[in-house]
C-alpha cells in the first residue's frame, strides 16, 4: 500500500474502494440490524 502513489491516482483509488467497501458493509449491517 502506497501513501501517494500518484495526486490523482492515489485520490481515485481510496475514494472508489472506500464506497466500495463501506457501501457493503454498511448494507450488511443493516440488513441483520432490522
Amino acid at each position: 500500500f502506497s501513501e501517494q502513489p500518484a495526486p490523482c491516482a492515489g485520490f481515485d483509488f481510496p475514494v472508489r474502494r472506500l464506497p466500495e467497501l463501506v457501501e457493503p458493509l454498511e448494507l450488511q449491517e443493516l440488513p441483520p440490524v432490522g
